[in-house]
């Protein structure tokens, strides 16, 4: 841990308040919507203003560069529940700390009616990012996921009329069950925040009221459903919804049962479309692992090391030893692309290519953070991904949307939602996207 940069900045208060009886742009312009509304709370008080000011000037000076490398609203200055201020990072400004590894930026502002003034700090720690996490021996050729491999992966959409709904595609998410709304709504929020057109929701009836309005932007089917789960008298609606769908994507949440035994072979054996397996599916699939065979697509497997070893008959400390064969030697047997979660994330294609990823970070460990990932890939497929495309170019972000929740958050307050609120700002960082 050491300090990399310090800033300081000096505003003059009737500068800004003069600004502010102008009545433009000027907080609009300036401010998150976050910030302006910490001002309106305090009744657009040119004193906090102008420290908020100072604050982003001081920032910028902290990590060495200037305005013109990013914009004034990839520095958001906040206020905790006893009124300390914090710092926020997204865009350029993100970008720019992450390749000094900053981790953490302490920020100080006082105002005395005439001037208000910021001082900030930036620190550095051991990195989450690319180059710390490169195991030291893959074994074999492997290719460790960098930004450039995902770049080129996601088309332009800015200031392009002809686009529509229809054209980043559908995809059908069937999850869920009485016990686990949850696995549901982090999966279909995940969906719709990583840029499918159109995210249609399949959950057992007795969860469909109470979870639609959290998923307001997606289309929420009720299943026919049994003991709180979803019977095999669902068949043809979900098939219906497949073949109507660019992908779709089955397992989390939706439990146990032997209905869902039945219904999970009728679904797999008989898509078209790829898909993502993942949790209560992939344990379903364990039992009978011949499911898998005389598929008529590709289908994506995302086993943590636990459901790995269920799927191959060994104990989870085998997997974890042998991460990268095991997972090349179950694509190549079965022909799928497998993701096999953890620390360095494993991903490999029928064929035999293996790719390592190297964001992410143990505030990850968390429930839901497996139905984001799904998610995820469900949405990347939608649009046109690769099925091995789609499954590395999630699970980078996937990372990196939780490494920039850490940097604001800490490992131990995080959760799944965080992840989902930071892929926005991972796909800008990794694509051409600009705002």
């Amino acid at each position: 841990m050491h300090i990399v940069g310090v800033g300081v900045d000096l505003v003059y208060i009737k500068r800004i308040d003069n600004i502010l009886k102008r009545k433009g742009k000027f907080l609009n312009r300036v401010f998150t919507e976050d910030e302006v509304k910490y001002f309106n709370s305090r009744g657009n008080n040119s004193n906090h203003v102008a420290g908020n000011f100072a604050a982003k000037e001081a920032v910028v000076k902290s990590l060495g560069t200037g305005f013109s490398k990013m914009g004034w609203k990839d520095i958001e200055v906040l206020r905790d529940d006893h009124g300390k201020p914090y710092v926020n990072l997204y865009g350029n400004a993100y970008s720019v700390a992450s390749t000094q590894n900053i981790k953490n930026i302490h920020i100080s502002i006082t105002h005395d009616g005439e001037y208000a003034a910021a001082y900030a700090v930036a620190e550095a720690v051991n990195s989450y990012f690319q180059t710390e996490n490169v195991p030291e021996s893959i074994g074999y050729d492997a290719n460790i996921i960098e930004k450039k491999n995902i770049k080129g992966l996601f088309p332009k959409r800015k200031n392009n009329r002809d686009i529509n709904k229809g054209t980043f595609g559908t995809t059908f998410i069937v999850a869920g069950s009485l016990d686990m709304p949850g696995a549901a709504i982090m999966c279909g929020l995940s969906s719709l925040r990583s840029g499918a057109g159109i995210v249609k929701m399949g959950v057992p009836n007795c969860i469909k009221e109470s979870i639609a309005p959290t998923l307001m932007e997606s289309i929420v089917y009720g299943l026919p459903d049994c003991d709180g789960k979803i019977s095999l008298n669902s068949l043809d609606a979900i098939m219906n919804n497949i073949e109507k769908s660019k992908s779709f994507a089955i397992g989390p949440g939706i439990s146990i049962s032997s209905d869902l035994s039945k219904l999970i072979k009728q679904i797999i054996q008989n898509a078209e479309m790829p898909g993502v397996i993942d949790a209560d599916a992939i344990n379903i699939i364990s039992k009978d692992i011949d499911m898998l065979k005389n598929l008529k697509t590709t289908m994506i497997l995302t086993p943590h090391p636990g459901e790995m070893a269920r799927l191959i008959k060994k104990d989870v400390s085998y997997v974890q030893q042998n991460r990268i064969d095991v997972c090349r030697d179950f694509s190549q047997k079965y022909g799928v692309v497998t993701l096999l979660k953890g620390a360095n994330t494993v991903i490999s294609s029928p064929d035999g290519e293996v790719y390592i990823n190297t964001t992410g970070n143990s505030g990850m460990s968390k429930g839901g953070s497996g139905d984001v990932l799904t998610g995820m890939i469900a949405s990347f497929l939608a649009w046109g991904m690769k099925p091995l495309c789609a499954a590395y170019a999630a699970a980078y972000i996937h990372g990196l949307a939780g490494d920039m929740a850490a940097f604001k958050l800490g490992e131990y307050g995080m959760k799944a939602q965080d992840i989902i609120d930071n892929i926005p700002y991972a796909i800008k960082e990794v694509s051409d996207e600009e705002f």
